[in-house]
């Protein structure tokens, strides 16, 4: 738990120092917020249906605070990892509540060093927080641009090092992040609104900044989605090309070799009157045919630019 006080400037490390009079911002995981509920009148918010994403993404208006969640997402080994993020605003408290605290935290805590937020500045913190988040994402979707830029190229050099189902995993995972990020036009939407007049008015051009980078990540994610639907259809031409690299070399072969086939069929047939089986040069001259054969062949499929 991080628990700040930004009258006094300091961290505290006790909850019963908490005064109503003062402005805090607390750092906290799922399983100590019935530590802080009692504390600031705050409801706990139930997720309904795990699978079903307007459960999932949330602004509710409470009157006396305002409460949001979303999905905080960022890539680690080619992989994308989600985590729920839950704020409540208040106007003397900014509780951020993370399922991973590892993925922002100690950001979270330089940011607060660094600027010394005091009395009043919760509103602006309140920005800077929702700000770094956003930030956060944004680099997520760029190295997963970065990441899916490698695969095509790895796919362009030869589609069958890389493994088809993984290319279906990442289209699934640029979808999966689509869909989250669509979600967070709805929260830029409500901030802008600011229906019960939390956030001031004069740090009301700070957080329709905040609605235009959403707008931003939503427009950058379907982005990502074409081009990772892209690879699929990559992945398929390469594997298709390469296919069909191999039947034409084999049809190559099977035209030069055909001739020869028929030539050796003929004289394997054992009729009783084949006069060339007599002749003392009939072997060497069958031969010569084939080679002759043979070197037609391959010159008229050069000429045809077919080898």
């Amino acid at each position: 738990m991080v628990l700040y006080d930004l009258t006094q400037e300091k961290f505290e490390q006790e909850l019963n120092k908490i005064n109503s009079n003062h402005e805090y911002f607390l750092l906290i995981s799922p399983d100590e917020f019935y530590q802080v509920q009692k504390l600031f009148d705050i409801h706990f918010e139930k997720d309904e249906g795990q699978e079903n994403i307007d459960d999932q993404i949330k602004f509710k208006n409470y009157g006396a605070y305002d409460f949001i969640s979303y999905m905080f997402f960022r890539l680690n080994m080619e992989e994308v990892h989600f985590s729920k993020v839950c704020s409540y605003y208040g106007s003397k408290f900014f509780i951020l509540l993370l399922d991973d605290a590892s993925s922002i935290e100690s950001e979270i805590i330089e940011r607060i060093k660094a600027k010394h937020y005091q009395e009043g500045d919760l509103p602006l913190f309140y920005y800077k927080i929702f700000n770094l988040s956003l930030e956060r994402m944004f680099d997520s979707l760029s190295d997963f641009e970065n990441l899916l830029t490698q695969v095509e190229l790895q796919l362009i050099g030869d589609a069958t090092r890389y493994e088809f189902g993984r290319v279906i995993a990442l289209k699934g995972e640029a979808y999966e992040i689509k869909k989250y990020c669509r979600h967070l036009l709805y929260i830029g939407d409500q901030l802008v609104l600011n229906e019960n007049e939390m956030i001031p008015n004069k740090m009301m051009r700070y957080f329709r900044g905040i609605d235009v980078q959403m707008n931003r990540i939503y427009t950058f994610s379907e982005d990502i989605c074409e081009k990772a639907g892209h690879l699929v259809n990559l992945y398929d031409s390469a594997v298709t090309s390469r296919t069909n690299n191999m039947i034409n070399k084999l049809t190559i072969f099977t035209v030069l070799l055909t001739p020869l086939m028929v030539i050796s069929g003929i004289y394997g047939m054992n009729f009783a009157n084949m006069p060339e089986l007599q002749h003392e040069y009939g072997y060497y001259m069958v031969l010569g045919l084939m080679a002759s054969v043979l070197c037609l062949s391959y010159l008229a499929l050069k000429r045809m630019k077919l080898l």
